[in-house]
Parts: C-alpha cells; structure tokens; sequence
C-alpha cells in the first residue's frame, strides 16, 4: 500500500496504490473510505471525499492505482480511514490505514510586512 498525495487550495488528490507480491490473486478487493466527524459550526462534514472505483482483482505481482479527491469545506481534527478487505488463499483479509489528509496540507502561506505580521500576531495573544 502507497500514497502519493497533491494539494493545492482547498482541494487535494490521493493516488492509492495497492500491490499484490504474493503468488496468488487478490479477490473481491473492497476499499471504502470512514469518516465520520461532523463540524460543530455547519452539521455537515468538514470534507468531500470521492474515492474512485478501484479493480476487483489485482493479479500475482501486480500493482493498481485508484484516486481519491478531497475538497476541505472547512477545519477538521481527525484524518479519514481507508478500510480495504478482500480474499486471499488465506481467508478474507482486511485492514485500515489513516490516510494523510492533514488540516495543514490545506494551508496557503500568507505573504505580508513586518507592521501587519505583529498587527495580527497581538489579536491572537
């Protein structure tokens, strides 16, 4: 399992990819994506998430991609959870990895002067 992750303003995109270095299939891959928080200013969900349908199967040796984009709507606490089970010789196999969707990957620099730095910096103390 890897990530490769791009953000920009308040929108962001993920590109899970999951790799199979086993000697048999992967089967009924079912990646689905929790998150429950719910911001206390708007009763809504601080993110939009839109996971991407993804290949029921990855082969022996193999490796997928599926994308998932993120709008932040407004401040969140808690990363969402990737949850994927599928079935392997073994029995059914399943797993949950926190994804790194961060507040902070949201946030533009705010370029200013010295006067108007210190002018915010004092309403914050």
């Amino acid at each position: 399992m890897g990530f490769r992750c791009e953000y920009r303003n308040n929108l962001g995109r993920l590109q899970l990819y999951y790799g199979n270095k086993s000697t048999a299939a992967f089967t009924s891959i079912v990646p689905t994506i929790r998150y429950i928080e719910i911001s206390p200013t708007t009763s809504f969900s601080p993110l939009n998430l839109d996971l991407r349908p993804a290949l029921a199967t990855l082969d022996p040796g193999t490796q997928m991609q599926q994308l998932l984009n993120v709008e932040c709507l407004t401040d969140f606490r808690q990363p969402p959870v990737l949850s994927v089970s599928f079935s392997h010789l073994s029995g059914p196999v399943n797993f949950s990895v926190p994804l790194p969707i961060l507040l902070v990957k949201f946030m533009q620099p705010a370029t200013m002067d010295q006067a108007t730095f210190f002018s915010r910096w004092k309403l914050l103390c």
